[in-house]
């Protein structure tokens, strides 16, 4: 199988996706790109626990709610709306990215820490506020919902 990707005539060089247009000599043959071919999606175990797949999951999501923390400073912090805007926008879609195939697993629970510290932030809550209440709080659908597909009320 081919894993490249081919310029066949100059007509594929008119998108507004090649800056500076194609160079002397370019038009037929130049290779664009690689396309990776086995780039994993969820990382597997033997026994399907995807235990791997959400720890590697919650260090993606501890980098954003870093960016989030940032985001809330303490000195000229974005306003709640802008909080809460963002939060479903950059936590929720990766911590829900093929969530279907790995909601029912034994290890879910790994993530939700990472998540409540993230409403945690949009709400100002401290940590003594219990994790139940913080989606409520904040106006946004609990984890174990949006994971489901539940409709939230």
């Amino acid at each position: 199988m081919n894993n490249k990707f081919f310029i066949k005539n100059k007509e594929n060089l008119r998108s507004s996706h090649f800056k500076g247009g194609p160079k002397k000599g370019e038009a037929r043959g130049k290779c664009l790109a690689r396309l990776p071919l086995n780039t994993p999606l969820a990382t597997l175990d033997r026994s399907l626990t995807y235990r791997r797949h959400l720890q590697s999951l919650r260090k993606k999501l501890t980098s954003r709610v870093a960016l989030l923390r940032r985001l809330a400073g303490s000195g000229w912090g974005a306003g709640v709306t802008k909080l809460r805007t963002a939060t479903p926008a950059m936590v929720h879609p990766t911590a829900e990215y093929c969530a279907p195939a790995w909601c029912r697993s034994a290890h879910t629970r790994l993530t939700d820490p990472t998540i409540n510290d993230a409403l945690r932030i949009v709400t100002g809550c401290l940590r003594p506020t219990p994790a139940d209440d913080l989606p409520m709080l904040a106006g946004i659908q609990p984890a174990e919902l949006r994971r489901s597909g539940t409709p939230y009320l």
